[in-house]
Order: structure tokens, then C-alpha cells, then sequence
């Protein structure tokens, strides 16, 4: 949100005369600060691309529709992402399925600083996990151990996720 201008008018302290210059310079200060404003809320929906899912063991099945939601947006040095996808599937047990940051941010190469709660279903169980993070894309797990793997079958998964940015 822009701040509302109002002229400069009390140069000398009369409260009735300024100068262009003066008048220059505050509007030079206003446009520093709109500029320094980060807007909230500002999602961008990632476009769809079934290479954005893999499993670290067999595949990661993710079609168009099973993506609810996979969007994101940046906080000044924070990426926040949200995903919801419903009914997809893993063909084989693997530890970690993996989800494709998105492109043009540069991640920081800061693993345990960034994470995320997510629920999950999986195979006919439910649970809550957590992503971990690297500098191309986040890990989701089903449990911190990782030693419960995701099955083969059904997957739905819903979170955000902080990834910090370089």
C-alpha cells in the first residue's frame, strides 16, 4: 500500500510556502519506502508439471488434478509454499518423496534452517510429517526419524512449508 502524498508547504515555518526542491525530495522519500514495503499475501500458483514430483524409490504418480493448490510466495528473505494434492500415487515403499522448488528463487544452502508440518495419507493410514529442504527442492517424510517409509498406493499431502532464500 502506497502512502498517500502530501505537498511540502512549511520550508521557512510559516506553515505557507515550500519549494519545489523540498517538494522533489520528499516525494523521492515516499517512493524509498513504497519501494521497501514487502506485500503480504501475494500467491503465485506454480504451473503444473508432473517432473516437479519424484520418489527417491519407484515413481511418484501426480497428475493436473490431483494439485489442489502449489503456490507460494516470498517474505523478504522466506519462501512460504502450500501444497495440496489429493489422490495421487507411489508405486514402490520409498523414503522420501520430493517436490521441485520453484524456479528463478535462489535457496539457501541452510538445511536445517527451513521446514514445515504437513498432514498426510498414505496407503490407508494418515499421520503428519515434515519437509526437509535443499537448495532445488523439498523432501516431504512421513515421520522426523524417516523410518516409517510412504507405501505404495494412494497419497494425499497438505502443508506449508519455510524454505529460507539466499
Amino acid at each position: 500500500m502506497a502512502i498517500t502524498r502530501t505537498a511540502m508547504v512549511d520550508d521557512d515555518g510559516t506553515g505557507t510556502t515550500g519549494t519545489i526542491i523540498n517538494n522533489a525530495w520528499k516525494t523521492e522519500l515516499y517512493n524509498q519506502i513504497d519501494g521497501a514495503i514487502v506485500p503480504l499475501g501475494a500467491w503465485t500458483d506454480v504451473p503444473f508439471n508432473a517432473a516437479n514430483y519424484v520418489a527417491d524409490a519407484g515413481a511418484w504418480t501426480v497428475a493436473a488434478g490431483n494439485v489442489g493448490t502449489h503456490a507460494y510466495t516470498v517474505i523478504n528473505k522466506t519462501l512460504l509454499v502450500f501444497l495440496h494434492i489429493t489422490g495421487s500415487a507411489l508405486t514402490a515403499p520409498t523414503s522420501v518423496i520430493r517436490v521441485q522448488h520453484p524456479a528463478g528463487l535462489t535457496i539457501a544452502n541452510r538445511p536445517n534452517l527451513g521446514n514445515g508440518a504437513m498432514s498426510w495419507a498414505n496407503a490407508g493410514a494418515t499421520g503428519t510429517g515434515l519437509s526437509l529442504h535443499s537448495t532445488s527442492q523439498l523432501a516431504l517424510v512421513r515421520d522426523i526419524s524417516v523410518s516409517a517409509p510412504w507405501a505404495a498406493g494412494a497419497t494425499s499431502i497438505s502443508g506449508i512449508f519455510f524454505v529460507p532464500l539466499a
